[in-house]
């Protein structure tokens, strides 16, 4: 069974229920056998005249039958596609689980920041395993996200179904490496990893589409986290730290942007109160702002 499948029929499908859905237009029909969209694509649907997703959680209904305005870098998705938009109106962590059940073809999903076709806007989320995994992304206000439902090159008017959540991602949504990372006074933490290039699980207030490590850190009394990553020249560096998967609990994160190309460091205090229960969990993330992998070599200490 799919995660997507597993992901909308637990914990969470009392709010999918209680949802209302949203249905591409019955009334769209191909103009031609080629997937042209027609009319410069200027169809419901298009980059150009999205659907509009609300800001609550709830399930999107739809048949693909014609357009292909843009395409990703993850590929599989030549096919017909239809677009959504999300404006939020707050820093929020957004989910997309397909119905395995009620989805027809194997979907990809395209999630761009302020721009909708081919090269343009920033792209933070391009998922070709839709149909076995849901995908989550965190978004920002003052930012517009196109979401496009794709589909590989012959797919021709095909259902598709999938809950939108919006809210923390369960802690199991993103992967961990197996190695943690100890406070000790003195102590200095070193990993040297390559990172194949593909899409990620986490991103944060840097960005992050990228593939990452992120490691658990346990904390035994307060005082300053230090953190030093230098990568190869393919690999575009952020650090982020966080207290779970989610990007909205970020504490704070750095990129390449800020330092020089290959290289970035975080500095953190953090205030453990008396009456926490020790050790206190935090997640270091090595992640990119790209999504082309590389060399990085992490270094990390404690004060």
């Amino acid at each position: 069974m799919s995660y997507a499948g597993t992901l909308w029929k637990g914990p969470l499908s009392l709010l999918f229920v209680a949802a209302c859905g949203l249905r591409s237009s019955p009334d769209i029909e191909p103009v031609s056998d080629d997937g042209a969209s027609g009319d410069d694509g200027m169809r419901e649907g298009s980059c150009a005249l999205p659907y509009e997703i609300p800001g609550s959680n709830v399930t999107v209904r739809g048949k693909l039958l014609q357009g292909s305005d843009a395409s990703g870098w993850c590929g599989q998705d030549e096919g017909p596609e239809d677009h959504y938009r999300i404006t939020p109106s707050s820093e929020v962590d957004v989910t997309f689980a397909f119905r395995s059940d009620e989805t027809t073809f194997e979907p990809v999903v395209r999630v761009t920041e302020d721009g909708c076709g081919d090269g343009q806007g920033n792209v933070v989320l391009c998922g070709t395993e839709a149909d076995q995994r849901a995908y989550h992304v965190f978004l920002r206000p003052g930012h517009v996200y196109d979401v496009a439902i794709d589909s590989p090159q012959g797919t021709k008017k095909q259902n598709y179904a999938f809950d939108v959540v919006y809210g923390w991602p369960p802690i199991d949504a993103c992967t961990f490496h197996e190695q943690a990372i100890e406070q000790t006074p003195g102590n200095v933490f070193s990993w040297e990893n390559d990172l194949s290039a593909g899409q990620g699980h986490a991103d944060g207030r840097c960005g992050g589409p990228g593939r990452e490590n992120i490691f658990l850190v346990r904390l035994y009394y307060s005082g300053y986290i230090r953190a030093y990553l230098e990568t190869s020249s393919d690999f575009e560096p952020i650090l982020s730290l966080r207290t779970n998967c989610a990007g909205i609990s970020e504490v704070a994160c750095s990129s390449w942007q800020d330092f020089s190309e290959g290289y970035t460091e975080l500095s953190h205090y953090v205030e453990l109160a008396p009456d926490q229960s020790i050790p206190v969990e935090y997640f270091l993330a090595v992640d990119q702002t790209g999504h082309a992998g590389g060399n990085y070599r992490l270094t990390v200490s404690f004060e």
